[in-house]
């Protein structure tokens, strides 16, 4: 499955690194979270970032395919393994 991603060059989204630490703190507070966040679609992503445009103005939206058995959905999002964004060609580069 297709997910949309709000990445910066680390692999990290616009609150975490991708090593857990807190972007504004530099504070290691997901260390033992092992997951990553993304939507099913870029209108969805868009849409849960919308009003949110200073904490993604350093971020590039990456696309990744994931395989489905790996994939839980929550209500507005989707979560996978951090592991799967290790070595993983971007979809879109």
């Amino acid at each position: 499955m297709k997910i949309y991603r709000y990445e910066m060059e680390d692999g990290g989204g616009p609150y975490f690194t991708f090593d857990g630490a807190q972007r504004k703190t530099g504070q290691k507070i997901q260390e033992n979270f092992n997951y990553v966040f993304g939507c099913e679609s870029e209108e969805q992503l868009k849409a849960y970032f919308k009003g949110k445009e200073k904490e993604i103005k350093d971020c590039e939206i990456i696309v990744r395919d994931i395989p489905d058995e790996y994939i839980t959905k929550l209500k507005k999002q989707v979560i996978f393994p951090k592991f799967l964004i290790n070595g993983q060609t971007k979809l879109n580069k």
